[in-house]
C-alpha cells in the first residue's frame, strides 16, 4: 500500500499489525489518516512521525523508501489540532 501524500510505501510492523487487529483499526484506516490533509503531522524528539486526527493516532518511522507504522491507537480526547 502507498500513501500518495507522502510517495512512500505504507509497511505495518509485527507489533503495529497486532496492536491494530486488537484495537479493531484496519491498514485502510491507517492510509486515510496519513493521506488525509487535515492529519495533524508532529516529529517526536526520537525522530518518528505522529500522525493525529480527532479520534485515531498513528506512530510511524521512515526507513528507506517505507513509512513503518510502529503502532495506532484510538484516542478520546478532544484535543484542538
Amino acid at each position: 500500500m502507498i500513501s500518495e501524500l507522502l510517495g512512500l510505501d505504507i509497511c505495518f510492523d509485527l507489533h503495529a499489525s497486532n496492536r491494530s487487529l486488537e484495537r479493531e483499526i484496519d491498514e485502510v484506516e491507517v492510509k486515510q489518516l496519513i493521506d488525509d490533509p487535515k492529519t495533524q503531522c508532529q516529529i517526536q524528539k526520537n525522530g518518528r512521525l505522529k500522525f493525529i486526527n480527532t479520534k485515531t493516532v498513528v506512530i510511524g518511522e521512515v526507513r528507506k523508501s517505507c513509512l513503518w507504522i510502529i503502532t495506532a491507537y484510538h484516542t478520546n480526547r478532544k484535543e484542538k489540532l
